[in-house]
């Protein structure tokens, strides 16, 4: 059923896509059943043995009416129900609520907006006297913001004078990391990652000590052997490392193309009290030699440097952001493969989008088990692709693939 939600809200819509939604609607009245024997479908009196549900049947209108008028997106409500909350609802229960609760509402509004306009005056007053009036900045919108859904005034404010924009109350810009970030090769992702390293020059030893990832030397051998350098073990002794705990991702919309999606940040921090196993997040990643897709946790950030005064030149591929990762293997009902912990580094670059995992819960849990180390503690995950609609509708896309 969730599938069906999420397809029919896709803003275009094919032959292949109405056919997978009425798929998708399929298979849910095949199962459904199931859901009535597990007593899952309830009511305020208990279990219930039926699905007369009245949005339920409308559901069976939806693949026509897409053929005949187009996305049902377009006929949306949320815009108005957001509406009727802010203006309506939250005003509301600041009136006396006596029969003029309407003007009362009115003039509540009324107020809060001279209040902004107030603000916003003694914002521009006050700010720079000594230099050219705030009102004839000129900016260009388009090269600072990704999102459209920016409050005006703080986005011209953003522009003339970034540091008042602090004392505005309004939706945030969307920063822009494609302006000044690191690119994937099809430039349809942008990566940021901090000028500063929070940890400088470690050797391979340290690096492996502090994330507790006792193959990472290993890795980065194979890693090197991968790219052709011919004596991987002489270079590797010499390479010193520079470390990150995060990195932030954003991609554009696969719904909007020209609309830049906010960052996403990726943790990688080393174990710690608090997180005695590592607060390490998960990434999908891209492989291009096999055409392929992989699950991975991020382990460690880092890039390959030499002592000052070095004369030894580190190749390309190793002067760029890396990442230790720990890949998950995809598995069907079925015998478990026995792999292990399997560990690599890839460029940053190949991460495609941050993804969520959910452990597989077999029986009762233990006491000891929290958000802090549930991604350690089990052995098998399901990759939650009902996150947001914009990675369903991407994983949709590389599974049909």
């Amino acid at each position: 059923m969730v599938d069906f939600i999420y397809l029919t809200q896709n803003s275009v819509h094919t032959e292949s896509s109405i056919a997978s939604m009425s798929q998708a609607l399929r298979d849910f009245h095949e199962h459904k059943q199931a859901i009535i024997n597990a007593e899952a479908r309830r009511g305020k009196s208990g279990a219930k043995d039926d699905f007369f549900i009245p949005k339920l049947e409308l559901m069976q209108s939806f693949a026509r009416t897409v053929f005949s008028v187009g996305s049902l997106l377009q006929w949306t409500a949320d815009v108005s129900e957001c509406l009727l909350i802010t203006h309506c609802k939250h005003p509301f229960e600041r009136t006396s609520r006596q029969r003029d609760f309407v003007l009362q509402v009115a003039r509540i509004l009324d107020q809060e907006e001279n209040i902004r306009l107030f603000d916003l005056y003694m914002l521009l007053s006050a700010s720079m006297p000594s230099q050219d009036p705030l009102i004839n900045a000129v900016s260009v919108e388009d090269d600072e913001l990704a999102s459209t859904e920016t409050d005006p005034a703080l986005a011209w404010i953003s522009h003339a004078n970034p540091a008042a924009q602090l004392h505005l109350q309004a939706p945030r810009p969307v920063r822009n990391h494609f302006l000044k970030g690191i690119l994937s090769d099809d430039t349809r992702i942008a990566f940021n990652v901090i000028v500063k390293p929070e940890r400088k020059r470690l050797d391979a030893s340290q690096l492996q000590l502090l994330y507790a990832i006792p193959d990472f030397s290993e890795a980065l051998h194979l890693y090197m052997i991968h790219n052709g350098y011919a004596h991987p073990d002489i270079l590797g002794r010499q390479l010193l490392f520079d470390t990150w705990t995060k990195f932030q991702i954003q991609l554009y919309s696969t719904f909007h193309t020209c609309r830049i999606m906010s960052s996403q940040q990726i943790q990688a921090e080393p174990p710690s009290n608090d997180f005695p196993r590592g607060n390490c997040d998960t990434v999908l990643l891209n492989d291009d030699n096999n055409n392929d897709s992989h699950v991975a946790q991020v382990r460690a950030v880092f890039r390959p440097t030499v002592a000052r005064g070095s004369r030894i030149d580190v190749p390309g591929y190793l002067s760029q952001v890396l990442l230790y990762v720990q890949h998950f293997d995809f598995v069907v009902p079925g015998p478990k493969p026995s792999t292990g912990i399997r560990g690599s580094i890839i460029p940053l670059t190949d991460v495609t989008h941050a993804v969520e995992l959910i452990p597989v819960y077999e029986g009762a849990l233990h006491k000891d088990v929290n958000s802090r180390n549930s991604m350690e503690v089990f052995d098998d995950y399901f990759l939650n692709n009902f996150t947001d609609k914009e990675l369903y509708h991407s994983l949709s896309v590389i599974i049909d693939a």
